[in-house]
C-alpha cells in the first residue's frame, strides 16, 4: 500500500481547493455573462463542476484504504470552495448572507445545495474504484526453493531414477547429417578414457604357446637349450619415434587399439592416429 506524508496530503488538499475554485471561477467569469442563463443554472453548474473535479482528484490522488482521508479531504474541500466562491462571486443563491457564514440563517435550498454537492463528491470519490492488482516481485532463491516444494509432490526413488532413463535425447529423422553427429558425440561419451602414463613401464609380451612348442623343438642337445624373449618395439604414429618404457615425454595407450603415444603428441590431436573400424 503506498503511504502518503503530512507534505504530500497538505498538496493534495491544495490541489482539491485549486480544482474547486478554479473550476467554478472559470464558469462564474467566462460562461454566465457571455450566456443569458439565470443565477440557478449558473449555480447547478457551478456545485456540478466543482463536486466532479473533487471527487476527482479524491480518487485518484489518495490510496483507496486511506477512506477516512478521502471523506475528510472531500467534505472539507468540497465546503471551502463554495464558500470561497460564494465570497468573491455574491449571489442569490450563495451560502453566505452579507459575508458572514451563519448555519440558522440557512433556509432548505442552501441544505440541498451542500448535500447534493457532498453526494457527487463522494459517489465519484468512492464508488467504482477498480481494484488494483498486486505488484509481482521476483522471489528470492530460497523462496523460490520452498515454492517448488511445496507444488511438486514426494516421488518414490524408483520412479524418479524411471523418469531420467526415459529422457532421452530428439533426434529429426529428417537429416541424417544430425543422427551422425549424435551417435559420434555419444560414441565419444561412451568411449572409456585412454590411460596416461609419466614413464611407465613397457608392458611385456609373454610369448605365445607357439613359440613354446619351437622351443620343445628346436632344443637338440639338453645342454644347449635355446631360450626365446619376445620382445616389441612401440612407436608413435604420429611423430614415428619411438616410445620407450620410461620415456620422459609421458606415454598414453589408446583404449580401443593399445597403441602406445607420446603425451604431448596425443595431447595435440586429442584422439588415436590410428583408424578404428567404428569411425569407418
Amino acid at each position: 500500500m503506498r503511504k502518503i506524508n503530512f507534505l504530500q496530503a497538505f498538496l493534495i488538499f491544495l490541489l482539491i481547493l485549486s480544482v474547486g475554485i478554479g473550476s467554478g471561477y472559470l464558469i462564474l467569469y467566462y460562461l454566465v455573462p457571455q450566456t443569458p442563463i439565470g443565477q440557478l443554472v449558473a449555480r447547478v453548474l457551478v456545485l456540478l463542476v466543482a463536486s466532479i473535479g473533487i471527487g476527482l482528484v479524491c480518487r485518484f490522488a489518495i490510496p483507496t484504504r486511506m477512506w477516512f482521508l478521502k471523506l475528510s479531504f472531500g467534505i472539507i474541500g468540497s465546503l471551502l470552495s463554495i464558500l470561497s466562491l460564494d465570497w468573491f462571486f455574491p449571489t442569490t443563491y450563495g451560502l453566505l448572507h452579507d459575508r458572514v457564514f451563519s448555519i440558522e440563517q440557512w433556509s432548505i435550498a442552501e441544505y440541498t445545495q451542500t448535500g447534493c454537492l457532498l453526494l457527487i463528491t463522494l459517489f465519484i470519490a468512492f464508488i467504482g474504484r477498480k481494484k488494483t492488482t498486486p505488484v509481482q516481485r521476483e522471489l528470492s532463491k530460497p523462496e523460490l526453493k520452498k515454492v517448488i516444494s511445496k507444488k511438486k509432490p514426494a516421488s518414490s526413488p524408483s520412479k524418479v531414477v524411471a523418469q531420467k532413463k526415459t529422457k532421452l535425447p530428439a533426434i529429426s529423422l529428417n537429416s541424417t547429417a544430425k543422427t551422425k553427429a549424435v551417435r559420434k558425440t555419444a560414441q565419444k561419451r561412451n568411449a572409456p578414457k585412454p590411460v596416461i602414463k609419466n614413464a611407465a613401464p613397457a608392458v611385456k609380451v609373454k610369448a605365445s604357446s607357439k613359440s613354446s612348442l619351437n622351443k620343445k623343438r628346436t632344443t637338440r642337445n639338453k645342454n644347449n637349450d635355446v631360450k626365446l624373449k619376445g620382445t616389441e618395439d612401440h612407436r608413435c604414429p604420429y611423430c614415428l619415434e619411438k616410445v620407450y618404457k620410461n620415456d620422459p615425454r609421458g606415454i598414453v595407450i589408446c583404449p580401443d587399439c593399445g597403441t602406445w603415444h607420446h603425451r604431448d603428441c596425443w595431447e595435440i590431436t586429442g584422439s588415436c592416429q590410428i583408424a578404428h573400424k567404428h569411425e569407418l
